[in-house]
């Protein structure tokens, strides 16, 4: 963690070292652009051509992911902003970084570097087992004294809880399918269960690739794996719907 701190540091002031920014706006561009790593160079463009008023605007919009919400990064990155914003008020508010400064070789790699498989990751049950299930909800409901680690967790499980749905869905459209595939059978006709079953596949396959392609993006961000469940969870709400939709037909 100190050395991605350190070559996040490093970035920041070699981009925009040569201009006036007090030590809190630094502080500020620091802070985000370790969680998002290159999302954060727009920031880092805004203050070389002196737009200043764009970089909090551009810090709030990744407080959403797929236009809703992310716990955490709503308080986080609106704080980043604020931050930033207050300017010349040097004495107003400081973000604390524990940043150490040494060299840091440019194509190092850290914890947050590579490819993953998502199967294997630590189960929200395992992960939050030393919690109730009261105060894991409150933390995952305010993200408050939530480490990216557990903000992390709270997306996976947001996807675990729908992923249950949507095997529940899933089991009624294959007791309809079978149904609608008896009269089919005597009818001669093709039947619905083999291709919904591919259609099924295809589409897991879609949203695994979909949710790997847009983590994979940003690069060596602290934040990869949160923004990763959200997408895994926010891709399979919609196709419950999708299937609710089915079942209604």
């Amino acid at each position: 963690m100190v050395d991605d701190l350190a070559f996040t540091l490093h970035s920041v002031t070699s981009r925009a070292g040569n201009f006036p920014l007090f030590p809190f706006e630094y502080d500020a561009l620091t802070c985000f652009k370790y969680n998002l790593q290159h999302h954060g160079d727009c920031l880092l463009d805004f203050v070389n051509t002196r737009d200043y008023e764009k970089v909090g605007d551009r810090m709030r919009s990744y407080a959403t992911s797929k236009e809703h919400p992310v716990k955490g990064f709503q308080k986080s990155h609106h704080r980043e902003a604020e931050i930033f914003e207050s300017g010349f008020m040097i004495r107003r508010t400081r973000i604390f970084c524990v940043l150490a400064l040494f060299p840091v070789l440019a194509n190092a790699k850290t914890i947050y570097s590579g490819e993953f498989d998502y199967h294997y990751f630590k189960s929200p049950a395992a992960y939050f087992s030393g919690g109730s299930a009261a105060e894991v909800s409150r933390m995952c409901d305010t993200g408050e004294h939530a480490s990216n680690e557990d903000l992390a967790q709270c997306s996976h499980l947001k996807f675990n809880k729908a992923s249950t749905q949507l095997n529940k869905k899933l089991d009624a459209v294959r007791l309809m399918n079978e149904k609608g595939d008896k009269s089919l059978k005597n009818e001669g006709n093709p039947l619905i269960s083999p291709y919904f079953e591919k259609a099924q596949s295809a589409w897991s396959t879609y949203r695994d690739n979909e949710c790997y392609s847009e983590t994979y993006a940003m690069g060596e961000a602290a934040e990869r794996e949160i923004y990763f469940w959200e997408c895994m969870a926010d891709i399979t709400d919609s196709r419950v719907k999708e299937l609710g939709e089915l079942l209604k037909n």
